[in-house]
């Protein structure tokens, strides 16, 4: 059992804490604070996803409070599962509470996808500052974490990149948002406030999709219901054949001059 173990806050990683629990107590090796929090050297490391949840809940006992809901709030699981059918779901969550899951990013359906499995950390200078003002200490919010968001909602402006070429498994120290000689930073690039509005309404939508339970989006019925809806825009087919040309020339319309961002190429 750790002497002091802090709040973790609603908008906070569980990286974050991590970290802030290393530092508090005078840890001097990361790999030995992973394995009493979570049994294992490297998990504590993991920025984007959990492992060995039991393993925290026992070592924390209990004061975090449930880890499932640490998992999907605390961390990017939630962003993912809304979207992932119930079964799954509910294995994931299952086999998460007491291990890993080394194909995880593959079940998501994230190694398919455009945006990829890299999540690098980013972070809101303003939101740092805050931090530092109200509670002693900056961190890692959740909400900043999402692929799909690269400007912050409250202060209205483009994240920063903390850029490492180290992975996880091989780190042997936290990164911090104060902490910047041990990353290298960067600020995304936003070219106008026409694109700022556009990455604003991302960031919005996709902190909602965070707030929903596992499964709430069931993939078939996204399915029916996006054809429905391009279909009666004239982007589909009677069939539910796409009229593709026509659909990725609208999205590249809405959102022209953020082809360069993270995640939002064209092609």
């Amino acid at each position: 059992m750790f002497g002091i173990l802090p709040a973790l806050h609603e908008n906070q990683t569980l990286y974050s804490w991590c970290g802030l629990t290393h530092a508090l107590n005078g840890a001097v090796c990361a790999r030995t604070t992973s394995t009493r929090l979570f049994g294992a050297p490297y998990a504590a490391l993991c920025h984007d996803f959990p492992s060995r949840l039991n393993l925290l809940e026992r070592s924390t006992r209990g004061v975090l409070g449930s880890t499932c809901d640490i998992a999907l709030r605390n961390t990017l699981l939630g962003y993912y599962l809304a979207i992932v059918r119930r079964s799954r779901a509910e294995q994931i969550i299952g086999l998460l509470q007491t291990g890993t899951i080394r194909h995880l990013k593959m079940l998501l359906g994230i190694t398919s996808s455009r945006v990829g499995g890299h999540h690098p950390l980013k972070g809101c200078e303003k939101c740092c500052a805050d931090d530092e003002a109200s509670r002693g200490w900056a961190y890692w919010h959740v909400e900043h974490q999402l692929p799909s968001v690269l400007v912050c909602s409250r202060h209205r402006c483009p994240l920063f990149i903390a850029w490492d070429p180290v992975t996880p498994v091989h780190r042997r120290h936290w990164l911090l948002p104060r902490l910047e000689h041990r990353y290298m930073r960067a600020e995304i690039p936003v070219p106008s406030d026409a694109s700022m509005e556009r990455l604003l309404r991302l960031a919005a939508d996709s902190a909602r999709l965070m707030t929903l339970p596992p499964a709430s989006l069931e993939p078939e019925q996204l399915t029916r219901g996006y054809q429905r809806l391009l279909q009666d825009a004239g982007l589909a087919t009677r069939n539910g054949n796409l009229r593709t040309a026509r659909i990725v020339a609208l999205v590249k319309d809405r959102y022209r001059g953020l082809d360069d961002l993270p995640g939002l190429a064209g092609d």
